[in-house]
């Protein structure tokens, strides 16, 4: 604290410089990661969102939609040939769903951004295709 005459920290100062980093970084880490898993839950729902217009477009001009697949979609062009791999198209309870096929993010991220998305096909991010 008290420098003597001499240049630089005490070894106290920089502990206590330390300390406060520290403290800092434990609470922005956690923050920073939930963030960034929101904005991955909105890019998936965004790209959900997608193939199920797309869905409803294919069966409107081909009106057709059994065993109708992602690469379908893409093939006619109505997808972006980089939506990403884990949406898929799945059939359940006679009804057609859009799905996200994996754990994370959390369906709490997702409900953030829409409310009306539901985990009724095998606990997994849904959206059901209403024709």
């Amino acid at each position: 604290m008290f420098m003597k005459g001499r240049e630089g920290f005490t070894i106290l100062e920089v502990l206590i410089v330390l300390g406060i980093i520290a403290i800092i970084g434990s609470i922005a880490v956690p923050v920073v990661g939930g963030v960034i898993k929101q904005a991955n839950a909105t890019k998936i729902l965004t790209e959900m969102r997608q193939v199920q217009s797309a869905t409803i477009q294919y069966v409107l001009i081909e009106g057709k939609d059994k065993s109708l697949t992602i690469d379908d979609l893409k093939n006619e062009e109505l997808l972006n040939p980089k939506i990403d791999s884990n949406i898929i198209l799945k059939e359940y309870n006679k009804r057609l769903y859009v799905v996200y096929d994996l754990d994370e993010p959390d369906i709490k991220y997702f409900k953030k951004v829409d409310k009306e998305i539901n985990t009724e096909v095998e606990g997994r991010p849904s959206i059901f295709i209403d024709f």
